[in-house]
């Protein structure tokens, strides 16, 4: 009867289906096959958004392009130098400098800070973590909306109890003056992006165990003293990684900046991508932008391999 019911077998046709199952089971058994199709994918994706856009753009960059006259004429490396040199970028520049550094550590400290104090124990301390991180889920673009109606100085809502509570005698134009509007959008952008700091700390927290600040209390430590040798030690590394990310982030930050004061008053709050911006589409010099867009990306890699060589936060998290 079984060989009867083999040949059976052997005469009907293998279905589409069934091989199928016999390629996909031989790709999950072999682990090199089934990392390459699970990184295939993304890897194209990342090559297409990106590596290409990039390498296009520092082609661009060493042409005289303009919107308005379809022929590239080649200025070669010299272009860079001259974007380099200029006074509106080095201004940029420096901007972006000070509201990257700004806004990050302004982020560092109100992020651990929250973290900190959601992380305790009491009554609503779920309720209390899922509103601190409701920040992170609104738009930048919303936020940089409100942020301006609330900052208007004939009826923003801030004006409104700064004068009340008597700090205030007369409205100020925060996001007007050049003196508060670059402390204005960091503090306002920053309010949104040091959620992202508290997810991965308030995560790091979540995994200390229980006895190390059980054994610190048994040899006396206070609340300083536990922070200290205890608590800090082990988010330190989950800090240099925001840190870093948080710096690369806030170095191509354009929408917050954007919205609230186009760069203004004058050029005051203008940093590295507004000016990239308005040169390409206001000036319609595109090989110049594309120029300030390779210059800023060779920073932010440099920024990124001194940060590594210096902090070292693979260390870090490799210790904790």
């Amino acid at each position: 009867m079984s060989v009867v019911s083999d040949r059976v077998t052997a005469l009907v046709p293998t279905r589409w289906w069934q091989r199928s199952n016999e390629i996909l089971s031989g790709v999950f058994e072999d682990d090199r096959r089934l990392l390459a199709v699970c990184l295939t994918p993304a890897l194209a994706l990342y090559v297409l958004v990106a590596i290409l856009p990039m390498l296009w753009a520092f082609n661009l960059s060493l042409y005289e392009v303009s919107t308005l006259n379809p022929v590239w004429e080649w200025t070669g490396p010299g272009r860079l130098v001259d974007i380099l040199t200029s006074g509106a970028f080095q201004a940029a520049f420096g901007r972006s400098l000070i509201f990257g550094f700004g806004s990050v550590a302004f982020q560092i400290v109100v992020g651990v800070s929250l973290a900190l104090l959601v992380n305790r124990e009491f009554k609503g301390a779920v309720l209390a973590r899922a509103v601190a991180l409701l920040p992170y889920m609104v738009p930048a673009v919303a936020i940089g909306m409100v942020g301006q109606f609330m900052l208007n100085a004939q009826y923003g809502i801030i004006n409104l109890v700064l004068i009340r509570v008597g700090i205030l005698n007369n409205p100020v134009a925060f996001l007007g003056l050049p003196e508060t509007a670059m402390a204005t959008v960091m503090v306002v952008g920053s309010w949104k992006f040091a959620v992202f700091v508290t997810l991965l700390t308030l995560a790091r927290l979540q995994s200390i165990p229980e006895n190390f600040y059980e054994g610190a209390t048994m040899c006396g430590a206070n609340a300083y003293q536990k922070f200290r040798d205890v608590t800090l030690p082990r988010i330190k590394n989950v800090i240099l990684i925001a840190a870093l990310l948080r710096t690369l982030w806030m170095f191509n930050k354009f929408d917050i900046i954007y919205i609230m004061t186009r760069g203004g008053p004058g050029e005051e709050t203008t940093t590295i991508p507004l000016h990239a911006y308005e040169v390409a589409f206001n000036q319609y010099d595109l090989g110049q932008a594309a120029g300030i867009a390779a210059l800023m990306f060779v920073f932010l890699a440099l920024w990124s391999i001194v940060y590594f060589r210096v902090a070292r936060p693979e260390e870090e998290v490799r210790v904790a």
